[in-house]
């Protein structure tokens, strides 16, 4: 039988696509939470693995195999009563679809999607983007469907709405035990970390007492189960972790890197832009519907630059297509990924299934170890300013000049490459 300990236990997250996973794994990073991202719940982790942050690649799908996705995850993973899962920010992908398989699955879900970072926030059930109504912003542009009004018009049943003068009393355990006893959804509104930490603690809270809780919703909110709970081996502050060199390791010197970036935010249009202006041995490839060729100096450009160019009718053909393009050229080089969908679909295509990180330059701009020695860069699409890619092909180069050891945290600092 399972103790109070070990149903408080952060030990498996979930996660919608890579890039939030990454994220999540960043957050942790931070907190000298050794922890160990996987490419699906298929994928076998090695010894030491600290907490499991698992992408189980559903953003894109549709909702009904994103339901299946879910329920196959928490079957494989058998997690005790805290769960956490990380969805998008922005409330993209399949909110209803994962809130009602974690129902179907036993659990009450704690749903506080917050991320007050980047200014994203819920108040009276809205979420919010500094302050604007997502649906009144042009986030969501790209999207299928139009922005919702409300975070309950995601969700297949009406859930009980929690207000934040609820969620800064000291009843708000109370509150939610009545919602998790009846495998119900909890919404919450949230403006500050602060206001994420409480839920967190009610959560871990309901949890020890032997109920199945799932905790969902943004990294941050997932950073602050962490500050919440233990360890999975029972320590409330573990040491920080060191890459074992046994199971992944560096091989110190240079070495080239590639960027692919699939997403098509804005902020990554400007990305790729400020990279190719500041770095000289850049060389830029674009990915048409039809066809494309390398230019015959591009094998030998440090970084080489893909990216998509023209109109794409199918998105998901048109990552596909980028990552088949990208697998073809970039050898073994480091990477540097933008979107998550990207992301997973190069790296299964390069048979990567698990990243360790070791080093963040900024929130969700994380970068992680392969088991052949990669160093592999991710980052979400709509994250960080015009430097961001430049800035991640200056630090992979920095870990390459140092021993493998003890993961840290970058400040971004903008140079161009030739100081390196």
């Amino acid at each position: 039988m399972s103790s109070p300990a070990e149903h408080r236990a952060l030990g498996v997250v979930l996660a919608d696509d890579l890039s939030g996973a990454a994220e999540v794994a960043g957050l942790l990073l931070q907190r000298g939470r050794p922890c160990t991202v996987l490419l699906g719940a298929a994928a076998a982790a090695p010894a030491h693995a600290g907490t499991l942050v698992v992408d189980v690649d559903h953003r894109c799908t549709a909702p009904g195999p994103g339901h299946a996705a879910v329920t196959a995850a928490v079957a494989a993973l058998a997690p005790a009563g805290l769960l956490a899962v990380k969805l998008d920010s922005l409330w993209r992908g399949h909110v209803g679809a994962t809130v009602s398989a974690l129902q179907d699955n036993g659990f009450g879900v704690v749903l506080a999607g917050a991320l007050p970072a980047l200014g994203r926030t819920v108040v009276g059930g809205v979420p919010l983007v500094d302050g604007v109504a997502l649906a009144g912003t042009g986030l969501w542009d790209r999207e299928p469907t139009t922005a919702p009004a409300a975070v309950r018009d995601l969700l297949a049943a009406a859930p009980q709405e929690v207000g934040l003068a609820a969620v800064r009393s000291p009843g708000l355990a109370g509150v939610l035990r009545g919602v998790v006893v009846a495998g119900a959804c909890a919404v919450l509104d949230a403006e500050t970390d602060d206001d994420l930490a409480a839920a967190a603690r009610a959560a871990a809270l309901l949890a020890g007492e032997g109920h199945r809780v799932a905790l969902v919703g943004s990294a941050a909110l997932v950073a602050a189960a962490a500050d919440a709970t233990p360890a999975a081996d029972g320590s409330c502050a573990p040491a920080v972790a060191e890459v074992t060199v046994a199971e992944l390791t560096v091989a110190t010197g240079p070495r080239a890197t590639a960027v692919v970036a699939g997403s098509g935010a804005a902020a990554t249009a400007a990305q790729l832009a400020y990279l190719l202006a500041a770095a000289p041995g850049a060389a830029p490839v674009l990915v048409t519907p039809v066809a494309d060729a390398l230019v015959p100096e591009a094998p030998a450009a440090d970084p080489l630059v893909l990216s998509l160019a023209g109109a794409h009718p199918d998105a998901r053909a048109a990552v596909v297509r980028l990552a088949e393009r990208a697998v073809a050229v970039v050898g073994h080089r480091d990477l540097v990924l933008t979107g998550g969908e990207t992301a997973r679909a190069v790296l299964d295509r390069l048979g990567v299934d698990l990243l360790r990180p070791v080093a963040q330059l900024s929130h969700g701009a994380v970068v992680s170890l392969a088991r052949d020695g990669r160093l592999v860069a991710t980052k979400p699409g709509s994250f960080g300013g015009p430097a961001e890619l430049h800035d991640l092909v200056l630090l992979l180069r920095r870990l390459r000049t140092a021993a493998p050891g003890h993961p840290r945290t970058e400040p971004s600092a903008p140079r161009p490459l030739e100081m390196l």
